[in-house]
């Protein structure tokens, strides 16, 4: 083999080591989720700004069971923080039911003209 392959050679094995590296340590202190990076031993996330789905916040859930996730829970076509204490509602479909359950402040759902 000529130097210009050799060095080609390490050069592309030198790449892929690094690669690797890079995602060993990266997959040793992160959590991905949906593409998303999350630190392994965070105690509190604060989302509030993020939109995410019901079905992203289960994921995040499981693989970090002991941290306190802050989000907005997706409810009749808009958001609600997760740490709402009072909701008005004037109508209620099953889906919005199940979104209640993601509210573990509320304390009191107004629905006095609900449907």
């Amino acid at each position: 083999m000529r130097k210009s392959g050799m060095k080609a050679l390490i050069a592309l094995v030198a790449v892929l080591v690094l690669a690797v590296a890079g995602i060993l340590l990266v997959a040793m202190r992160y959590h991905i989720v949906d593409f998303k990076l999350y630190p392994k031993n965070v105690q509190v996330l604060d989302l509030t700004e993020k939109e995410i789905s019901v079905d992203h916040y289960e994921k995040l859930r499981a693989v970090l069971p002991e941290c306190t996730i802050h989000w907005n829970v997706p409810f009749q076509g808009k958001t609600v923080d997760n740490e709402t204490k009072e909701l008005t509602v004037t109508e209620l479909t099953d889906e919005d039911v199940e979104a209640l359950a993601y509210l573990p402040q509320l304390q009191k759902v107004n629905a006095k003209d609900c449907r």
